[in-house]
Order: C-alpha cells, then sequence, then structure tokens
C-alpha cells in the first residue's frame, strides 16, 4: 500500500515538472522554472527507478537504442575536440533540459494524465509565448498596433511556433470544452498572424506544411469514419485551416521580407558560397567524428585555416569576426558530429517518422493526435527548414522521447493499448 501511494506521488509529480518544463524550454523568458523543472526531473527518474525498476517499462526499444548512439555520438564528437570542456558544455546548455523531460516522460507510468499534460503543456506555450513576443515587440517597435509596418515580432519565435500551433490543433481536436476550442482558436489566430509579422520565410513554409499536413490527415480521417472525430467536427475544422490558410497566403504575400523574396526568386541568399567556401575544408580534416559541439571551435577552426571572411559581421561583445552559418542542420551536423553522427542523426528522423506515421494510424485519439503532431513537425521544422536553415534540436530530441512512449501501442504490446485507451 505504501508503495502504491509513493508511485502515485511520484507520477503526478512527473506529469506537473513535464508540464512546467515543456512550457519553459520553448519559451525564451522562462529560465528558473526551466531549471527547476529540470532538476527536479532528474531527482524524480532516480527516485522511481529505485521504487519500481526499469523491467516494466514499456517502450520504444528501437529508438531509444538509436537516440543513445545519437547522444553518444555527441558526446565522442565532443570527448575529441579540440576544447572538450566547452564542447561538452554547448551539449549541456542545449540538451540537459530536454533529456530531464525524456526521463521523467519515459518513467511515468500514468501514460493518459502524461499525454495529456504534454498535450495541454504545448498549448499553454503557445499561449504564454504569443504575449511574450507580442510585449517583445511592442517595447522595441514603440507601437501596440500589430498592422504597424514597423511592428516586427523576433524571428526567433518562427523556429518554434510551428510545432507550438501543430500540437495546439491537436489539442483543439482533443478536448470537448467549447470555451477552450474557442480560446485555442484565438491563440492559434495570433500565432499564425504573429508568424507573419516575423519574416521568416523558411517559417512561412514550415507552417503552411504544418496546416497542409493536418488538413490532408482530417480528410484521411473523414474517409475512414473514424469514431473519434465525427464528420461535423471534422468539417468545421477544415474550414477554420481554410480560412487560416487564405488568411496566412494573403498576408505573406504583403510582407515586404516575401515581397523581396519573390523578386529575387529561388536564389539561395549566400548559403551556397558558404558551403563551397567553408565544409570542403572541414571535411578534410575531421570527416568521421567533426569538430565536436559550440560555435567557438567552429569559428576557431575557420580562423585558422583562413576561410574568406564573408556573411559575418565583427562582434564587439566577443572582439571577433562572427560567421553567419547558414548551412542547414544536415550539413551543420556533419561539421559538429563528423560522417558518423550524420548517420546516426538520419537514422533516427527517418525511425521518427515512421513510428510517428503509423502511431498516427491507430484508433487510440490521444495517441494518434499527438503522433501525428509530432510526424508533421518534424517534416515542416527539420526535414524541410533543417534544409536550409541551422536549427536547435533541443524540441526534436524532446519529440522522440514522447514517441518513445507511444512505441508499444502499435508493436504489439496489448497490455499497453488497454491503459492508454481513452
Amino acid at each position: 500500500m505504501r508503495n502504491k501511494i509513493q508511485r502515485i506521488s511520484i507520477d503526478h509529480l512527473i506529469c506537473f515538472f513535464v508540464f512546467t518544463g515543456i512550457i519553459s524550454l520553448v519559451s525564451e523568458f522562462l529560465m528558473t522554472p526551466r531549471t527547476i523543472s529540470a532538476i527536479c526531473l532528474y531527482i524524480l527518474f532516480f527516485l522511481q527507478v529505485y521504487l519500481l525498476g526499469l523491467k516494466q517499462l514499456q517502450i520504444n526499444r528501437k529508438l531509444i537504442v538509436v537516440l543513445f548512439f545519437f547522444f553518444l555520438s555527441l558526446f565522442v564528437s565532443a570527448l575529441l575536440s579540440e576544447d572538450p570542456l566547452y564542447s561538452f558544455k554547448w551539449i549541456k546548455k542545449d540538451f540537459w533540459v530536454s533529456l530531464a523531460l525524456g526521463l521523467g516522460i519515459i518513467v511515468c507510468r500514468k501514460k493518459i494524465l502524461l499525454l495529456k499534460t504534454i498535450l495541454f503543456s504545448f498549448f499553454m506555450s503557445l499561449f504564454f509565448n504569443n504575449i511574450h513576443f507580442y510585449h517583445k515587440a511592442a517595447i522595441q517597435c514603440k507601437t501596440l498596433d500589430i498592422f504597424s509596418p514597423h511592428f516586427i515580432i523576433d524571428r526567433n519565435y518562427s523556429f518554434i511556433l510551428p510545432i507550438l500551433i501543430s500540437f495546439s490543433l491537436a489539442c483543439f481536436w482533443y478536448f470537448k470544452n467549447i470555451y477552450l476550442r474557442i480560446f485555442i482558436f484565438i491563440n492559434l489566430i495570433f500565432g499564425t498572424t504573429f508568424m507573419i509579422l516575423t519574416g521568416a520565410r523558411g517559417g512561412y513554409v514550415s507552417l503552411f506544411i504544418v496546416y497542409f499536413l493536418w488538413t490532408i490527415f482530417l480528410v484521411y480521417l473523414s474517409l475512414k469514419e473514424r469514431g473519434y472525430l465525427n464528420l461535423k467536427l471534422i468539417t468545421i475544422s477544415l474550414l477554420l485551416i481554410a480560412f487560416l490558410l487564405s488568411v496566412f497566403g494573403i498576408a505573406t504575400s504583403f510582407h515586404p521580407k516575401v515581397q523581396a523574396a519573390l523578386k529575387r526568386g529561388f536564389s539561395p541568399n549566400g548559403r551556397d558560397v558558404i558551403i563551397k567556401t567553408r565544409f570542403p575544408v572541414i571535411f578534410k580534416e575531421h570527416p568521421f567524428f567533426g569538430l565536436g559541439y559550440g560555435r567557438r571551435l567552429y569559428f576557431d577552426f575557420l580562423d585558422k585555416h583562413n576561410v574568406p571572411k564573408i556573411h559575418g559581421h565583427y562582434s564587439a561583445k566577443e572582439k571577433r569576426f562572427v560567421y553567419h552559418s547558414d548551412e542547414g542542420i544536415f550539413i551543420q551536423t556533419i561539421i559538429r558530429q563528423g560522417i558518423l553522427g550524420f548517420m546516426v542523426f538520419i537514422v533516427l528522423i527517418c525511425l521518427a517518422l515512421k513510428f510517428s506515421f503509423k502511431s498516427a494510424l491507430s484508433a487510440n485519439k490521444l495517441e494518434s493526435l499527438i503522433s501525428f503532431s509530432i510526424f508533421s513537425c518534424i517534416i515542416s521544422s527539420v526535414c524541410f527548414r533543417g534544409l536550409v536553415e541551422t536549427i536547435k534540436l533541443t524540441e526534436f530530441v524532446l519529440l522522440v522521447f514522447i514517441l518513445v512512449v507511444l512505441g508499444p501501442s502499435y508493436e504489439g504490446s496489448n497490455d499497453f493499448s488497454r491503459k492508454t485507451t481513452s
């Protein structure tokens, strides 16, 4: 009885800190809650393992093994770099919170509560970030009018918005409270509007892909007559997405940065020069394990080999020339972790897409919506935007950890399926 009480208490605590951790992880202003949540989740992970062990865990073992090798490639590349301590510092900075969240997600036994918490936390993050970035833009641009040509949202918001909007769409269809759905839709409108005001063309494409994939998924559900989403709700949802896409498409065409991009056509915007001048030199010197994690290692290597100082600027704060690194996350992974780390990264992406797509087709409403959110996020933010821009993999690692606990439901674990049926 005592163990049962301890187990329930720990599971609820894990869900609480997963909630606060996800909200703070994808927010640039909640640093203290992020640190507290991560520390508490590490403690709860070891406490849960001590009380219950790891034998009862039902996880996607293939995915967790590949994820382990991904972190191992980071560790090896840092260990073999010019400055291992600096590289480990950057790895810790980018991944220690997402790793804490992942460990907490893995050992939590209350799967339904955990998945509901994850889903709702992403929407709440959209809500808080909408307020934060509006306030930030209002101070910087000295106006409250979002229709003013001088009102520009911080471009950094465009990197997390597609993820937040995708999960908020899933939240809209899962929770049945009409007032909550109205509140979610209002935040979706503001989020879409703020994406336009960032002027980030890569963000435009990512968000369009998210809406497009969800439209296809809803059409598929209507044709298959899934019980957890009735035809009336699907029809209304498709009309709302069509409305958002129309507003998004028309508004972006009038944005100055989009107009400038249309005039340039398919110009690579200097990225081709960056790749041609830097990548061959780096790959020749460090083909297998890369330079290590951290931009100072990257800059020092370019200075040492007299790579042309183009597409960058002099930083008075760092007292050096700062190179722009817009090679894309795939080439950047080769630079950081070498060809071996790149191969593990590709396998991890392919497995995540495979398992998330399979799980999205399951009959379980909660798992299906979360899995498709993960699928659309990886396609839009990693596969497409990552081709041309260097993105952080913090959120990607978190998504993979979430997918790890969804795995058994479509890999033959009937016991798990019974526990997670909503």
